[in-house]
């Protein structure tokens, strides 16, 4: 079954309409007809299955059958924040990050930034990441999207993190300790906030500031990784030892 993303939780019983680019997709792609059913997902940890009670030229309205509370988030919560990477390379991350279970995006500049962009077009490219958070929200069938914050300073990171009670974790290429040493005397809790540095790198002082902040920094093995590569497997190593990838075995 296809999902599409609604506004709003609904009941059984309620009537709803699709609009916009999802209502072309089921009108003019999979060519739906009436009282075919469709799922759809309301990004607050619900989903639902409807019928389609009318067609219109730039809506499909529908009639909610059934309302189930979805098995596809986490138990843990990961907050990803990474220095600022090229544009592709950042929307590649999201709509992997987003499929791995992320919660929260918060993309930085830090002083060995490569890439830093223009205060203006950052705010329109954070519309299209929330668009490809949204897409592959869909493809993997998650009830929740992560939310994306606006570009932030690495200071303003450290910031906002003070206010959390997470795992905090910061990952250094240059560190000898790797994960399960550094997340050893870390705080029993289900969130974590992991950061990822630029192409190069973290400076000492940044460390340094980011230990002082109650971050435990750790490697990711002996080879160096690309940013990109980092958060990936940063976040299924977290997903895996505590999150929903191994509790089946």
């Amino acid at each position: 079954m296809r999902y599409f993303i609604i506004q709003n939780s609904l009941n059984i019983g309620d009537s709803s309409s699709v609009v916009g680019s999802e209502a072309n997709h089921i009108i003019n792609v999979l060519r739906k007809k009436l009282k075919d059913r469709i799922g759809l997902l309301d990004k607050k940890g619900f989903e639902y299955k409807a019928v389609i009670t009318k067609i219109l030229k730039k809506e499909v309205r529908v009639k909610i059958i059934d309302k189930i509370l979805s098995e596809t988030e986490s138990s843990i919560k990961i907050t990803v924040a990474i220095a600022f990477l090229k544009e592709k390379k950042i929307e590649r991350l999201i709509k992997t990050l987003t499929e791995l279970g992320m919660v929260d995006f918060m993309p930085f500049i830090s002083k060995r930034c490569v890439v830093k962009p223009d205060k203006e077009k950052i705010k329109l490219r954070i519309i299209r990441w929330k668009k490809i958070a949204d897409e592959a929200l869909k493809q993997c069938k998650r009830s929740q999207v992560p939310k994306i914050y606006p570009l932030a300073s690495f200071e303003e990171i450290l910031n906002i993190s003070e206010k959390k009670l997470d795992r905090k974790i910061i990952f250094y290429e240059e560190e000898k300790d790797f994960f399960y040493k550094a997340v050893h005397n870390l705080s029993e809790t289900n969130n974590w906030f992991i950061i990822i540095g630029p192409e190069g790198g973290f400076t000492n002082e940044e460390i340094l500031s980011a230990k002082n902040k109650g971050f435990a920094s750790c490697g990711l093995g002996s080879r160096i990784l690309r940013s990109e590569t980092a958060a990936v497997a940063a976040t299924a190593i977290i997903q895996f030892l505590y999150g929903d990838m191994s509790k089946n075995l």
